[in-house]
């Protein structure tokens, strides 16, 4: 199905999304690193930008994880058919949704944080931080259209795993 092959191929730009961010997240760490040995003062909102960088790296690559199909290795007692359809079944209508809403309410904070400068009273630098629930949210919501495809597939009976270097 030509919907199965765009989630995929969407599910492979995020994971290169957060090989980006990654990176990103690695140089602003080293920078603030730099700045600490020279200078012994730190960034302010350092701190904030590794966690929302860290969680954002992870939201991204998530999506990719589900389509290897090596994120858990878990055995069933059922026959291999019924345990893909049961595990199918609990993707599409229990799993997915539940991802797609969080991704809504990220949605819902990365817009307040960009519209009001800020989420919470937790850091004074958060208005920057806006950036980084946009990805969050952008991530939750890749995966959550990845988990229901690949509950689509289970549910069809052909789970189509492919090599990992292609989409």
């Amino acid at each position: 199905m030509r919907f199965l092959r765009l989630v995929d191929r969407l599910s492979h730009l995020a994971a290169w999304a957060g090989a980006g961010v990654l990176a990103t997240l690695v140089a602003m760490l080293a920078a603030e690193a730099a700045r600490r040995l020279l200078s012994g003062a730190e960034t302010p909102g350092a701190f904030d930008l590794g966690w929302m960088g860290a969680g954002a790296v992870l939201a991204l690559g998530l999506g990719r994880a589900v389509r290897s199909g090596r994120l858990a290795g878990l055995r069933s007692p059922l026959p291999a058919r019924l345990a893909g359809r049961a595990r199918g079944g609990v993707e599409l209508c229990l799993v997915a949704p539940l991802l797609g809403g969080a991704a809504a309410v990220g949605a819902g904070r990365a817009l307040s944080a960009f519209r009001f400068d800020g989420v919470l009273q937790v850091s004074d630098w958060e208005p920057v931080l806006w950036p980084f629930l946009a990805l969050l949210a952008a991530g939750l919501g890749l995966l959550a259209v990845q988990v229901a495809a690949d509950g689509l597939r289970r549910l069809a009976g052909r789970p189509e795993t492919r090599p990992e270097g292609r989409a």
